[in-house]
């Protein structure tokens, strides 16, 4: 029919990509999204969309995110933003890491 079913690649049109498991066409599963701008997110995906913690369409709660630059953060985020009054760790493109433990 046509439909992405179990483990596959995506690219879409504004050159961003997906790579993971997929059900009846959609994200479902373990994958990874990757922007043009080449900042990934690894998330769990339920029907097309990240499961996860999200207020208004932006990242809350626990979670990881990947920069291009080769920085990442894996912890709490606030508002789509590093919450870094909370927990989690910052690693920098240059290995420098801050733990924050609040």
């Amino acid at each position: 029919d046509g439909c992405r079913e179990g483990v596959g690649d995506a690219v879409f049109a504004d050159g961003s990509r997906y790579s993971g498991q997929w059900k009846d066409d959609l994200q479902d599963g373990e994958g990874t999204f990757t922007s043009a701008e080449g900042d990934r997110y690894v998330a769990q995906w339920h029907r097309g969309f990240r499961e996860g913690m999200w207020v208004h369409g932006k990242r809350h709660g626990a979670g990881s995110g990947f920069v291009a630059n080769g920085e990442s953060f894996v912890g709490q985020w606030e508002n789509n933003h590093v919450a870094l009054n909370g927990q989690g760790k910052l690693t920098l493109a240059d290995g420098t890491v801050h733990v924050y433990a609040n």
